[in-house]
């Protein structure tokens, strides 16, 4: 099998030389191109590292950016326009190969996709993405998706690579045969058909966060098929940004992190009016988008602040300061327009018919209204054009019930440059 694998990287030397050394020694009979971005590292030497490894390792090509930080997300996207082998694969500068894995990830991908509906075999298959179960310290709550090793190291100091070789065949014991339609990094796919979603989606998710979440939804309603093989790495689990050891542990979030990561999930929401990701093994679920509008009389500056990300536009009675502070303050985290989304009384009427018109009394606004709002296009699925409908003490007006969540599926893909 001929792969590239991407790993963006930041400040995280010890890592990086660990996640390497681990592919190269346990990718086998395979042709492995790994990609790194020093996403301009300042703490550390990571460049000097990768200046090194392309001296002695003719299939490993590191680019460095010294500008404005992609990201993880920027990232990936700017490494897969760089790739050259016929399968890409986004790995982690936290997580571990294990032996093998390749010779597992090409049985999926080259010879068959598993039904899980009626455990049929189908061959060939292109439109197929293969990911790695995760094998993580108990740093996060365990799930059904993987396995919480409670001996595991959280810090990479107390790493013991032949305590993990030890414990790795309880681990596939664990999971023998066992196949899911899980989604989550590692993962692998051709790189013809990743270039055709056009990769990560940096304009409203340009670090981190949430991009994974709207890759898995855009590659399910693509068509893909998502594959969860019970094959393993050993993943630190957000030692990357998230909890990288110059800003905090491995059990605390990093304070930018958490900044940013606020603001992507109002992105997030957004684009896809929707916070249900996926089921208990990872699967994604994407939900069906509908154009809803929102009408709110005697609003509230909080009200319309939590309103907002969940319509196409917001129209409140709210004082002009205060509607364009929100505008300013909201717009300068958002690449949406956000002028364009929250308006003033008469707006919507004046200038179209919505498919659909939610009109709220903030005086009467309750706990479970929002809960419905979270929940509307569930709630849609019932209803029929032409109608009205009570929901809880709000009243939804259905013109229409075209859904428009395909045309969320293709990013730009054109060539991502390097910042100055």
């Amino acid at each position: 099998m001929n792969v590239s694998i991407l790993i963006p990287s930041r400040n995280g030397i010890e890592l990086l030389d660990w996640a390497y050394k681990s592919i190269r020694k346990n990718q086998g009979n395979h042709n492995v191109e790994i990609l790194v971005l020093d996403d301009n590292s300042d703490k550390d030497d990571t460049w000097d590292w990768c200046h090194t490894a392309m001296q002695v390792d003719p299939k490993f090509r590191a680019f460095r950016n010294t500008g404005d930080r992609l990201g993880i997300s920027g990232g990936y996207k700017f490494l897969a326009q760089q790739a050259t082998k016929d399968v890409i694969c986004h790995w982690h500068n936290d997580m571990f190969m294990t032996e093998g894995t390749l010779d597992k990830v090409q049985d999926q991908l080259h010879y068959y996709g598993w039904d899980d509906c009626d455990n049929q075999l189908m061959w060939p298959l292109t439109e197929i993405v293969v990911c790695l179960t995760r094998i993580e310290p108990p740093i996060y709550p365990s799930g059904p998706e993987k396995i919480t090793w409670k001996g595991g190291p959280v810090d990479f100091d107390d790493w013991d690579e032949q305590k993990f070789l030890d414990y790795l065949p309880l681990a596939e014991k664990e999971w023998a045969g066992k196949t899911t339609s899980g989604h989550f990094a590692p993962f692998f796919m051709f790189k013809s058909e990743y270039d055709k979603l056009g990769g990560n989606d940096i304009q409203h998710f340009p670090l981190q966060s949430r991009e994974d979440s709207d890759w898995a939804f855009r590659l399910v309603l693509a068509g893909y098929k998502t594959i969860q093989i019970p094959k393993f790495v050993f993943h630190f689990a957000s030692r990357g940004n998230r909890r990288s050891k110059h800003e905090t542990t491995a059990t605390v979030d990093n304070p930018a992190w958490i900044e940013h990561n606020t603001k992507a999930t109002r992105n997030f929401i957004r684009k896809w009016r929707t916070f249900d990701l996926h089921d208990e093994m990872l699967k994604p679920i994407p939900p069906k988008v509908y154009d809803v509008v929102c009408v709110v009389k005697n609003c509230t500056y909080n009200l319309m602040a939590n309103l907002e990300p969940w319509f196409r536009m917001i129209e409140v009675d709210l004082p002009g300061g205060m509607v364009y502070d929100y505008i300013s303050d909201e717009g300068s985290k958002s690449t949406y327009s956000i002028g364009e989304r929250v308006v003033f009384p008469g707006h919507i009427s004046r200038h179209e018919t919505p498919d659909m018109i939610l009109s709220i009394d903030g005086s009467r606004f309750t706990g479970d209204d929002y809960f419905y709002i979270q929940k509307l296009s569930s709630i849609i699925a019932d209803v029929e054009v032409g109608g009205e409908y009570e929901i809880g003490t709000m009243r939804l007006k259905v013109n229409n019930l075209k859904q428009y969540q395909n045309d969320l599926i293709i990013c730009s893909n054109d060539p991502l440059s390097l910042p100055e």
